[in-house]
């Protein structure tokens, strides 16, 4: 696989280094994706997505973490998270060995939304105390839409509520990873609230 940091020797990495300085860095998560997701879903599709993006243009592909931020999906069983410092911390110290070494355009892909202003703190951080230029992908695709953010296109046609575990992350799934998505056990959510203190 081309560009990607695991597979890839030490004088591979140093080839690399001749042709570019930028590396592409994946923020997932370990967090349930319904009855039919993998735990890992946040963490493959973004290693997946970033290896694409490798195979077209010669950029660096650098996973950390499997773990993200999403302390919401603990009351499943399996799912994980880490505190915001600690995520910080870790993915600014990873980002500086890979700086120290001659990257020096680093993008910050958070593959899981929850990890999103993680991916901007750690951006900003890298770009006030290191000569690296750091940008969080998120941040960077907003700045260049059309409109203005948080204002969203009209349509005459409601927009269905498809989040987490739904037609959207399954359908990357099947694409990227389809041997762990388990369609068979798929179901329609349902939403409801739930009140605090309440029988």
């Amino acid at each position: 696989m081309k560009n990607f940091l695991p597979h890839m020797t030490w004088p591979e990495v140093r080839d690399l280094l001749t042709r570019t300085e930028m590396v592409l860095i994946p923020i997932p998560a370990l967090e349930q994706h319904g009855f039919h997701g993998p735990i890992g879903t946040d963490y493959y599709s973004g290693v997946e997505q970033s290896k694409l993006i490798a195979q077209r243009t010669d950029i660096l592909v650098a996973p950390i973490l499997f773990v993200g931020q999403s302390p919401y999906h603990l009351e499943c069983p399996g799912s994980m998270a880490l505190s915001a410092e600690t995520l910080q911390r870790v993915y600014c110290e990873a980002a500086q060995s890979l700086i120290n070494q001659g990257f020096r355009r680093i993008l910050l892909y958070a593959s899981h939304t929850g990890n999103q202003y993680i991916a901007s703190d750690v951006a900003d951080r890298l770009n006030q105390a290191t000569p690296a230029i750091a940008v969080s992908l998120a941040d960077g695709v907003t700045a260049m839409r059309d409109l203005p953010v948080g204002r969203q296109p009209t349509s005459n046609q409601p927009v269905p509520f498809d989040r987490h575990g739904g037609v959207g992350e399954t359908s990357g799934a099947l694409y990227l990873f389809p041997t762990l998505v388990q369609m068979d056990k798929a179901e329609r959510a349902t939403f409801g609230l739930l009140s605090v203190g309440s029988n």
